[in-house]
């Protein structure tokens, strides 16, 4: 964890390195970063209106201290004036690299990242170790090792699940030392790459945590290795010979999601979790290569299905509209279903008939004739209805505890979904209450859990017994 949120220091743009000014770095508990400074770092241009400013990818820093400081994706908040006349700039920052200088953009670069998680301790099999003692102070614990589990391989990157402890557990008040695991993942190159490949993979992490335990899933802790912070001790240094280069530990915090209060971030219900890596171990290579490959495949599907995972102040209407706009995406995009109601060769056949139909028809202008024709070729998309049932079929084993004693499952959401988007209630339709459309929600959230299981290769077995779960947990009749 940080050791502190404030760093006084001097601060300068990589192009203009004398011109180093005092300020004050805060760092926001949300990851992301303020800077302070008395002075005028960034240029504005007072000719237009409202003032523009110079871009500013890299502000580096030097604190009190003496350790370095970059300061990546800077945003000049605004400039203000002291009464004495005296400029004085706030700046945002997106992410902040400690104890390491990066000139620029394109020189960020690593070989390797550890990344916690928030959460990911669930996905890991726990087995930790009590020790009664009876003594006030601390015990070395010396029987306990460092664990390294081979995870995948894509990209040219290694991913490890690593799991540690401390050496030394301070006893509780029942004279008890516990020593908990602390597991992480560890993402490494051969060589360094760019901290933009690194974040492609946490991306990609991060959704599929999420998806595992069905809470959100963030980054709380990076360190990483760099070539750009290393140093060479002398060959007698601290009595040993050969050590070779030292890499510094730099540690990377950063803005991941949007939470209303990180004291409030929900915890983890054991029952809800849908699969722990334990379960994919023997397989996990396969298993991830395939979550990355979906994950390009159906990347608009995943951004709205896990965004109403991120966004818990999300209300429930938008819930429910985004997750039938992910199951009617992602049958519009999977090539296991058609997305016409008439094969497209057969309709375009039909489509001709009509044209020459209506040619010699003297009473319909050129303009009129063009709209029929358009609106017949928008004929023969499928209806969100149409979609679902479509879905359902595919898991008959899966399908009575996704949709229970609803009678028309597909029609009550289409039905409702309308009812939000087009704003056109019918007096003579029943639409659903607040609770009708959380429970309707929630029965989406079951069938897009039961194809992306499916996607995964899991098998169907599987996925019924965890739906089965899922569904006596929710309470869905």
């Amino acid at each position: 964890m940080l050791s502190k949120s404030e760093y006084k220091g001097k601060w300068w743009i990589p192009a203009d390195s004398h011109n180093e000014i005092d300020g004050t770095l805060k760092i926001n508990p949300n990851g992301t970063g303020t800077l302070e400074i008395w002075g005028e770092l960034i240029k504005e241009d007072f000719s237009e209106f409202p003032p523009t400013s110079e871009e500013v990818e890299i502000i580096l820093g030097r604190t009190s201290e003496g350790s370095k400081i970059t300061l990546f994706n800077c945003q000049l908040a605004g400039t203000s004036r002291s009464s004495e006349g005296f400029p004085l700039q706030t700046v945002n920052i997106a992410t902040n690299i400690l104890h390491v200088h990066f000139l620029t953009k394109d020189t960020i670069s690593f070989r390797k990242l550890m990344v916690e998680f928030k959460h990911f301790e669930h996905l890991i099999k726990s087995t930790r170790i009590q020790v009664t003692n009876s003594s006030q102070v601390a015990i070395p614990i010396n029987n306990v090792e460092r664990e390294e589990i081979p995870f995948f391989s894509v990209d040219g990157f290694n991913i490890k699940i690593i799991v540690d402890v401390h050496s030394m557990i301070k006893r509780s008040p029942l004279k008890k030392i516990t020593v908990e695991e602390l597991p992480y993942i560890l993402i490494e190159a051969e060589t360094d790459r760019k901290y933009a490949d690194y974040l492609k993979i946490i991306d990609k992490l991060q959704y599929f945590f999420t998806f595992c335990v069905l809470k959100t899933v963030y980054p709380v802790e990076i360190h990483g290795e760099s070539a750009a912070s290393t140093w060479e001790p002398p060959k007698d240094w601290n009595g040993t010979k050969d050590i070779g280069v030292i890499f510094e530990p730099i540690q990377i915090i950063s803005h991941w999601v949007d939470l209303p209060d990180l004291s409030q971030v929900d915890e983890v219900d054991r029952n809800e979790i849908l699969f722990i890596l334990n379960e994919i171990r023997e397989n996990s290579d396969f298993a991830m290569n395939k979550w990355w490959i979906k994950h390009e495949v159906y990347k608009s599907v995943f951004d709205i299905y896990f965004g109403t995972i991120f966004n818990s102040r999300m209300y429930l209407e938008n819930t429910f509209l985004s997750l039938a706009q992910c199951i009617e995406s992602y049958h519009r995009k999977s090539p296991r279903f058609l997305d016409c109601q008439i094969h497209p060769e057969e309709y375009q056949e039909r489509i001709e008939i009509v044209k020459e139909a209506i040619k010699g028809q003297t009473q319909l202008t050129t303009s009129q004739k063009k709209s029929i024709i358009k609106t017949l070729k928008l004929g023969n998309g499928l209806s969100l209805e149409t979609r679902i049932q479509q879905l359902l079929i595919t898991y008959p084993t899966i399908t009575p505890y996704i949709v229970g004693k609803e009678k028309n499952f597909p029609n009550t959401i289409a039905l409702n979904r309308n009812n939000l988007t087009h704003l056109d209630p019918k007096p003579q339709n029943k639409y659903a209450t607040f609770w009708e459309l959380y429970d309707l929600s929630t029965r989406m959230r079951l069938l897009l859990i039961t194809v992306f299981l499916d996607e995964l290769g899991f098998d169907i077995k599987k996925i019924e017994k965890i739906v089965e779960r899922l569904s006596r947990r929710y309470r869905l009749k």
